[in-house]
């Protein structure tokens, strides 16, 4: 096993047995009912489908919401994930996302080996999936330094480890990459008008390039872009943000940009 692999397996362990440990003294309780035992009861987890969307971006091809956001417990769920740090609800948000996600986000069919394949789902379980094309990549939304700073955590990654961890270890190809910045602050998007939203975020992302090792010729250190890129966020309002960030990826060289969020709010 590799030194880093080592380190990664070691800090994975540790933070599950300190998690462990942590709810052995603070058992998890339902942010609806109160009731002991779970972070949701199950008769919470049936979420509304997501309302229908209008929305024409320039950059983003297409997007899929799971859910809606005005939906009373869809609103606890993200105000506990998001601003109250309860990081433990990405897996209950994210439990039916692979396997509703439209087929054409991911690789022609005759690229994947599916399993449970069904007329209405043909990709089957996104678990079993094999074979997916390296040129693929989850990429969250990025937040500005200084709020992930305050908040401690972005949200959108969280959300994509937890979607990179259920479709399991046999998609070793479809990684997360974090090249895509935010490098410019912005205000809250929801408190904007929609001229405003689309101003807010002008250039405000940017795609950068990382290198490996720096004793590689050019031709070798420098990975390249992906061909399919598919944003992860948690919710999704006008969709000024994606679409954003998509047109950063674009003109980074990536052809298609996708986006998945947990849940569509406003008229988009």
């Amino acid at each position: 096993m590799k030194p880093k692999s080592f380190f990664t397996l070691s800090v994975s362990l540790t933070q599950k047995a300190w998690n462990c440990f942590l709810e052995a003294l603070f058992p998890p309780r339902c942010i609806i009912s109160n009731k002991e035992g779970v972070y949701l009861e199950k008769k919470f987890r049936d979420f509304p489908q997501a309302p229908e969307s209008n929305a024409q971006f320039k950059y983003l091809d297409d997007i899929y919401a799971h859910t809606a956001y005005y939906d009373p417990v869809v609103e606890k769920v993200v105000e506990y994930f998001k601003f109250k740090g309860f990081k433990q609800l990405a897996q209950i948000m994210v439990q039916n996302i692979p396997k509703k996600t439209p087929t054409h986000f991911y690789p022609p069919l005759d690229k994947v080996n599916c399993a449970n394949s069904t007329r209405e789902n043909p990709l089957g379980d996104m678990g079993e999936l094999e074979g997916v094309s390296q040129n693929i990549a989850l990429v969250p939304i990025p937040l500005h330094w200084t709020r992930k700073l305050y908040r401690g955590f972005n949200q959108a990654e969280v959300l994509a480890k937890e979607i990179e961890r259920k479709k399991g270890g046999k998609i070793e190809e479809l990684k997360i990459l974090n090249n895509l910045k935010r490098i410019k602050k912005t205000s809250q998007q929801a408190r904007l008008s929609k001229f405003d939203r689309h101003q807010n975020l002008q250039n405000a992302f940017i795609w950068k390039q990382k290198k490996n090792a720096s004793h590689l010729s050019i031709s070798q250190s420098t990975p390249p872009i992906p061909h399919t890129i598919i944003l992860i966020d948690d919710v999704v309002a006008s969709g000024t943000t994606l679409d954003q960030a998509a047109k950063a990826c674009k003109e980074a060289g990536v052809k298609q940009v996708y986006a998945i969020v947990f849940a569509r709010g406003g008229k988009n």
